[in-house]
């Protein structure tokens, strides 16, 4: 499975979580082509209701992460 971001330079692991030396890259969908995800994935909306978003994949369907958990229209 390929992954939903890639990361340009060294991860640091801190209190179990990551820090990044680099900007996070996420890839890219327009709304109606979004793949079924797997729990935790993550990936960059270009035309979701209202604006482009990150999205995060609950288990059953994509949420906006700017906006409380709303799903991606």
């Amino acid at each position: 499975r390929s992954h939903a971001f890639w990361v340009q330079s060294g991860i640091t692991r801190l209190d179990g979580r990551c820090q990044l030396g680099a900007a996070l890259q996420l890839k890219s969908y327009a709304a109606a082509t979004l793949p079924t995800g797997q729990t935790g994935d993550v990936v960059w909306v270009t035309n979701a209701a209202g604006s482009a978003c990150a999205a995060l994949y609950n288990g059953s369907a994509w949420k906006r992460c700017d906006a409380c958990g709303t799903t991606v229209t």
